[in-house]
C-alpha cells in the first residue's frame, strides 16, 4: 500500500492520463465548420439562419431533428427512444465522416467543411472535466489519509463515481454534432455507472458520518441494490428511464437527508460535532439538491431541463471544495492538517500541469518542449506560491506564540516562583485556545499529539498532572507536530526562568545564613554575657527579652514560612511573660478555627505581626498603666484578625500624640498590607489589626 503522498501522486497521474485521452477522443471527431441550433421543432444553420431539412452523403441521408442536438440523452423518457437516438447518431456520424457530406436547407445545399480542433472550445467540456478531477482528487485524498474510517471510504467512492459520470458526460455533451452510436451508448452507460457509484457512496457516507447509525449491513445492501439497478438498465429490462435512472438518484438524496437528520439528533450533546455536521450538511446537500432539481426532476415531470447539464455539474464543486475547506476548519473525517497541505500542493500542481498541457496541445508543441515548460512553471511559480500559502494558513499557532512572547517574558520576570505554574497554564491556553481542557491523572515529560490531532497532552511545568487540550483555536484546526515544537520551546523558556530563580534563591539564602550567623555570634554572645553576669534582676530580665527579640529578628530573616498555629504558640509565652513581669494580667483568647487553619505566615510577616502585638502590650503597660490586657486572635472571612484591649488610662485615640511606637505600628502594618484601627470602648482602649487573606500562604507541611 502506497503512502499518502505517493498515492495522491498516482491519482494525479491517472487523472492526467484520462484527461489527455478525453482530449484525444474529441480531437479525432469530425468538426464541421457549420454550427446548428434548434428552435421549436426545427433545426437551423447559425451562419445562414436557414432551416435544415437533412444531412446527406451519397446514398446516406437523415432528416435532422432538434432531438439529435440534445446534450444529455438521459432526458428522454424511455430506453427505446434512447436506442433510436444512438442509431441516428451513428448515421449522422457516418455522414460527417464521408467526403461528400452536405447540408440540405430550405435555401439550397451547403457542402460540409471541417476544421481541426486541438482543444475543445466549449466551456461545458472544461467545467465537467474540472469537476471530475476535483471530485476524484479530493475523495481519494480523504481516503488515503483515513483508510480505516468508514465514512471516508464512502466519500472516496462518491469522488470516483462523480469522476466517471462527469468525464463521460463531458465527451458527449460537448460533441461537435455526433458520436458513433455504440461509443455514445458506452459513454452514456459509463455516465450512469458513475451516478450509481456516487449514490452508493453518498447515502452510505451519511449513514456513517460522524458515526455509524446501525450495525445492520445497510451499506452492503445499498451497494448491491444500486448494482442491480445498473444491470437492469444496461440489459434494457425496464423501458422507463424514470424508474431506472432518475428515481434511484432522487430516492438516494431523500434517504441521505433522512440519515443526516438522525445524525443531527444523535449529536445533541456534542456542540462541536453539530458545528461540523452543519458544515457537512450545507456543502453536501446543497449541491446535490440543486443538481437533482434542475436535471432529474424536470424530465420526471415531462418537462425539459432549464440549464445545461455541464453547468449543473458545478454544483458538485460545493461538495468537494466545501469539504476540503471544512477539513481545515472542522475535524471532518478526523483528518490532520497535513492533509490540507498536501491537497494544496496536489491541486496546485494539477492546475499548473493541466494549463501547461492545454497550452502545449493548443500550440502543437512537442512532448519534450511541453515537459520542459511544465517543470519550469512548476518550479518557478507553483512551489513558491504553495509555500507562501501554507505558511500563511497553517502557522497560526506560531504567530500566536510570537505575539505572546513579550508578554510571557514580562510575566516570568515579574512573578515569584510560586506563580510560574499558573503563568504556564495561562500562556498555553492563550496560544492554543482549546475548546476543552482537562487534567490528566499521570505526568508526562514531553508534549504529545493524540487522537490524530484532536487532542494534545502538555506537561505541567513543575511536574504533576499534565494538561489535555482538545481542538486547537476553538475547534478550527487540529494539533500538529508544529505545536509540539512550540510547547518544547516555551517549556525551555520557563525552565530557564526557574533555574534563574533557583540560583538567585540559593544566593539569597546563603547571604541570609551568613548574616544570621554573624549576628548570632556577635550580638547574641554579648547579650548572653550581660544576662548571666547582671546582678540587677531588671537588667537580667531586659537582657532575656532582648535575646528573645534577637531570635525573632533572625527568624524573620529566614525565608521559611510558619503555620499560624505555631506562630501563635510562640507569641503566647513571650507576651504573657511581658505582661506578668509588669504585674498585670493577660486574657489570651484564640479562635479554634484560626488555631487549626492550614495557612502559614512568611518569616517577615510573622515577625511584623508579633512586633505589633508586643508594641501594643508595651504601650498599654508603659503609657496607660494597664492592669488587665486581653489579646484575641480570630479568622474572619479568611482574614486574620488580632485585637488588643487594655483597662489603662482611657483616652480618645484621636488625641494621642504620635511617637516612635505609633509610627512603628503604622510602618509595620503598611509592610504587612494590614489595616490597623484604634477605638475607645466604655472603659477600654482597643487596637484592632486585620491581615488580609492574600497574605496567608498555603502550608507546605
Amino acid at each position: 500500500m502506497l503512502a499518502p503522498v505517493p498515492m495522491i501522486g498516482a491519482v494525479v497521474a491517472l487523472l492526467l492520463f484520462l484527461d489527455l485521452a478525453a482530449l484525444q477522443f474529441l480531437a479525432k471527431l469530425p468538426h464541421p465548420d457549420q454550427a446548428f441550433y434548434s428552435e421549436g421543432s426545427h433545426v437551423y444553420l447559425e451562419s445562414h439562419g436557414d432551416r435544415v431539412l437533412a444531412l446527406r452523403a451519397g446514398e446516406l441521408s437523415i432528416d435532422l431533428k432538434p432531438r439529435d442536438l440534445i446534450e444529455e440523452p438521459d432526458v428522454l423518457p424511455f430506453q427505446s427512444e434512447m436506442m433510436t437516438f444512438f442509431d441516428r447518431q451513428s448515421l449522422i456520424y457516418e455522414i460527417l465522416n464521408a467526403e461528400d457530406g452536405e447540408v440540405v436547407t430550405t435555401n439550397g445545399i451547403v457542402p460540409l467543411t471541417y476544421h481541426v480542433e486541438r482543444l475543445p472550445g466549449q466551456l461545458i467540456f472544461w467545467i465537467q472535466l474540472f469537476v471530475a478531477n476535483v471530485g476524484a482528487l479530493v475523495g481519494l485524498a480523504v481516503w488515503t489519509f483515513q483508510r480505516t474510517n468508514i465514512a471516508a471510504r464512502h466519500f472516496a467512492v462518491t469522488g470516483v463515481g462523480l469522476a466517471i459520470s462527469s468525464m463521460a458526460a463531458s465527451l458527449y455533451s460537448s460533441r461537435p454534432l455526433a458520436i458513433d452510436g455504440p461509443a455514445f451508448d458506452v459513454l452514456s452507460h459509463l455516465n450512469f455507472l458513475g451516478v450509481c457509484i456516487f449514490c452508493c457512496g453518498f447515502f452510505c457516507m451519511m449513514l456513517n458520518y460522524p458515526k455509524p447509525l446501525t450495525k445492520f449491513p445497510v451499506s452492503v445492501m445499498w451497494y448491491l441494490l444500486m448494482a442491480l439497478i445498473f444491470v437492469i438498465d444496461y440489459c434494457l429490462i425496464v423501458d422507463s428511464l424514470d424508474i431506472t435512472r432518475r428515481m434511484p438518484a432522487i430516492v438516494t438524496l431523500l434517504l441521505a437527508a433522512a440519515a443526516l437528520c438522525l445524525q443531527w439528533r444523535g449529536s445533541s450533546r456534542d456542540p462541536l460535532v453539530r458545528q461540523s455536521l452543519l458544515w457537512f450538511v450545507a456543502v453536501t446537500l446543497s449541491g446535490s439538491f440543486f443538481f437533482i432539481a434542475v436535471i432529474f426532476v424536470p424530465p420526471l415531470l415531462g418537462e425539459g431541463t432549464t440549464i445545461s447539464q455541464g453547468l449543473a455539474f458545478l454544483a458538485f464543486l460545493t461538495i468537494y471544495v466545501g469539504l476540503a475547506v471544512g477539513v481545515a476548519r472542522y475535524p471532518l473525517f478526523d483528518l490532520q492538517q497535513y492533509w490540507v497541505k498536501t491537497m494544496i500542493w496536489m491541486v496546485g500542481g494539477l492546475i499548473v500541469i493541466s494549463l501547461n498541457l492545454g497550452i502545449a496541445t493548443w500550440f502543437g508543441l512537442s512532448n519534450i518542449t511541453a515537459l520542459g515548460m511544465i517543470v519550469l512553471t512548476f518550479v518557478t511559480v507553483a512551489l513558491p506560491l504553495r509555500a507562501a500559502g501554507t505558511r500563511y494558513i497553517f502557522n497560526r499557532a506560531s504567530r500566536n506564540f510570537q505575539q505572546h512572547l513579550p508578554q510571557i517574558v514580562a510575566r516570568m520576570s515579574d512573578s515569584a516562583e510560586k506563580d510560574v505554574a499558573r503563568i504556564w497554564q495561562d500562556e498555553v491556553m492563550e496560544i492554543f485556545r482549546p475548546l476543552e481542557v482537562t487534567r490528566e491523572s499521570i505526568s508526562v515529560v514531553k508534549p504529545t499529539v493524540v487522537k490524530q490531532g484532536i487532542g494534545f497532552v502538555v506537561p505541567a511545568i513543575e511536574g504533576g498532572a499534565s494538561y489535555h487540550l482538545t481542538y486547537a483555536d476553538e475547534g478550527t484546526r487540529l494539533f500538529s507536530s508544529l505545536d509540539v515544537t512550540l510547547v518544547e520551546t516555551l517549556k525551555g523558556l520557563f525552565e530557564m526562568n526557574l533555574s534563574r530563580e533557583a540560583i538567585a534563591s540559593e544566593a539569597t539564602e546563603a547571604e541570609r545564613t551568613r548574616l544570621r550567623k554573624d549576628i548570632h555570634d556577635s550580638l547574641g554572645g554579648r547579650l548572653l554575657t550581660i544576662m548571666h553576669s547582671a546582678e540587677d534582676d531588671r537588667v537580667a530580665a531586659e537582657s532575656r527579652q532582648a535575646m528573645v527579640e534577637l531570635r525573632e529578628i533572625l527568624a524573620a530573616v529566614d525565608s521559611d514560612s510558619t503555620l499560624i498555629g505555631h506562630a501563635i504558640d510562640e507569641w503566647q509565652p513571650q507576651l504573657r511573660g511581658l505582661v506578668e513581669s509588669a504585674g498585670a494580667n493577660l486574657d489570651w483568647l484564640v479562635d479554634r478555627e484560626l488555631a487549626t487553619l492550614e495557612a502559614a505566615l512568611s518569616g517577615r510577616d510573622r515577625f511584623n505581626l508579633g512586633q505589633i502585638l508586643r508594641e501594643c502590650v508595651t504601650n498599654a503597660i508603659k503609657h496607660a498603666g494597664a492592669k488587665e490586657i486581653a489579646i484575641s486572635l480570630s479568622a474572619l472571612q479568611g482574614n486574620l484578625v488580632a485585637q488588643v484591649e487594655n483597662d489603662g488610662e482611657v483616652s480618645d485615640p484621636a488625641t494621642w500624640e504620635e511617637g516612635i511606637g505609633t509610627r512603628n505600628l503604622a510602618a509595620r502594618a503598611e509592610e504587612l498590607g494590614a489595616e490597623i484601627h484604634r477605638s475607645l470602648a466604655v472603659d477600654r482602649v482597643r487596637v484592632r489589626v486585620l491581615l488580609p487573606a492574600d497574605r496567608l500562604l498555603v502550608s507546605q507541611d
